[in-house]
């Protein structure tokens, strides 16, 4: 039941809150003081009808409308640029078609509710108007469309259970036709399939056998090779240490190449260093002999060319 509704900026009412009580309820007034609006304003709520927002208040730019009934409280607003949104007991559903929370708060619907110039429920509507109101109040249409699915469904059970009853004769003539021979024919050939069975297991064992003899052949045969990998890689080890040997002499000799070269080389520069002072001395001797006026050994005078000859 709809305890109260508040209506803000909605078509002549620009605050109005309006209690009702249990029973009947009547609104008096005179004419375009917003009796049909409070009717039009629970129409918004519950169906969003009308569309638009032509029903804001002149000169406001948003309209809300506010019903409190005995399970919670329902909240409807827009405003001129936005459609809005519904509150129902705190929580908000966004834009769309009236939730279902709404229907299930206030138990109304499009059918409860009827407008100023609206004809009279049901008497005046056509017969189809007035079967499709039943069907959606009654669900007449469900029910019809499961008794058409039982007959569908019987109608393909009888002819079932007619292919079975034709099933049961055939098998009926069968039997009382000498079916005795072909039961002795077929446990004979039991007895065969049984024998060859046993001698399909026997070579499948013999298969499995073989398929062992065969991996460990090739088991066998990858360790020969794995063997004759390693003798050849003893062989090249072998030459690599052959080789690793004459490396090491030949950097033997290497090293004493090198010394050696390094005493030549000291004995060269020892030598360049002996020549540059001998030169240096017969330099000083020639000069000495220059300076020279008497042999210090005869006494006699020393002239150029005795000079030049020493």
């Amino acid at each position: 039941m709809i305890n109260s509704i508040q209506l803000l900026n909605f078509q002549a009412h620009k605050n109005t809150s309006i209690d009702f009580h249990e029973g009947v309820n009547l609104i008096l007034g005179s004419s375009d003081n917003g009796k049909s609006s409070i009717l039009r304003g629970i129409n918004w709520v519950v169906n969003n009808q009308p569309k638009g927002n032509s029903f804001i208040r002149e000169g406001a730019d948003e309209t809300k409308i506010v019903i409190h009934s005995d399970t919670g409280v329902v909240e409807r607003g827009r405003t001129t640029k936005d459609t809005g949104a519904y509150i129902v007991n705190g929580e908000e559903f966004s834009k769309g078609d009236t939730p279902e929370e709404v229907f299930n708060l206030l138990q109304l619907q499009e059918i409860n509710i009827q407008m100023q110039l609206d004809s009279y429920f049901l008497i005046l509507d056509t017969p189809g108007n007035v079967s499709r109101y039943l069907n959606s109040i009654t669900r007449l249409d469900k029910l019809t469309n499961a008794v058409g699915y039982l007959k569908k469904d019987l109608l393909a059970r009888n002819r079932e259970l007619v292919d079975v009853k034709k099933q049961i004769e055939d098998t009926e003539v069968y039997l009382n036709s000498g079916v005795q021979d072909d039961l002795k024919d077929l446990e004979d050939i039991e007895k065969e399939v049984t024998e060859v069975q046993g001698k399909v297991n026997n070579l499948s064992q013999k298969l499995s056998n073989c398929r062992e003899v065969v991996y460990t052949i090739k088991r066998n045969e990858m360790l020969l090779e794995r063997e004759v990998d390693v003798k050849k890689a003893i062989l090249l080890l072998r030459k690599c240490y052959k080789i690793l040997i004459q490396v090491e002499e030949l950097e033997d000799k290497h090293e004493t190449n090198k010394k050696l070269v390094s005493s030549l080389r000291n004995y060269y520069i020892n030598i360049n260093v002996g020549q540059a002072e001998l030169e240096g001395l017969e330099r000083e001797q020639t000069e000495l002999i220059q300076e020279l006026e008497v042999c210090p050994f005869c006494g006699q005078e020393m002239d150029t060319e005795v000079k030049e000859r020493l």
